[in-house]
């Protein structure tokens, strides 16, 4: 339905085979990849969002790290915090998607530094008596 909303009906006509199995599904993406990509590049960005929404399909932007920052509709949202870590100083990070008035959500700790809980979750997946040899070896 897709590639025919996007007027690529010979795509569908010569792709019936792509959804005969999940095993064709599978193996067909790139192919099927590669020709949408080719039939989105004759427009923009908001030319597809408007066309699918209005056909039905659910679409929208996806957006980067730097323009989630940047968009004045994210800190109306509180969806930006700033959280002090001990080892980087101040660190912006995205915030909670979902409020609760009788239960907020807060950072209650920074993030932890690489490896700092490797110990700690071998152990809970039972290798406790094969840490001071992963150590040894390095591997931890």
């Amino acid at each position: 339905m897709l590639l025919a909303d996007m007027g690529a009906e010979v795509i569908v006509e010569g792709l019936s085979w792509y959804f005969a199995s999940s095993s064709a599904t599978s193996s067909a993406s790139d192919a099927v990849n590669a020709l949408v990509g080719e039939r989105i590049r004759d427009h923009t960005v908001d030319h597809w969002i408007d066309h699918l929404n209005r056909a039905g399909v659910p679409c929208g932007r996806v957006a980067d790290l730097r323009t989630v920052f940047s968009d004045l509709q994210v800190p109306a949202q509180e969806m930006v915090l700033e959280v002090e870590h001990p080892g980087h100083g101040p660190v912006r990070m995205t915030g909670f998607p979902v409020k609760f008035s009788a239960t907020p959500s807060r950072v209650r700790l920074p993030a932890p530094e690489l490896g700092a809980h490797t110990e700690e979750v071998l152990s809970e997946l039972g290798l406790q008596g094969e840490l001071a040899r992963f150590r040894e070896q390095r591997i931890i």
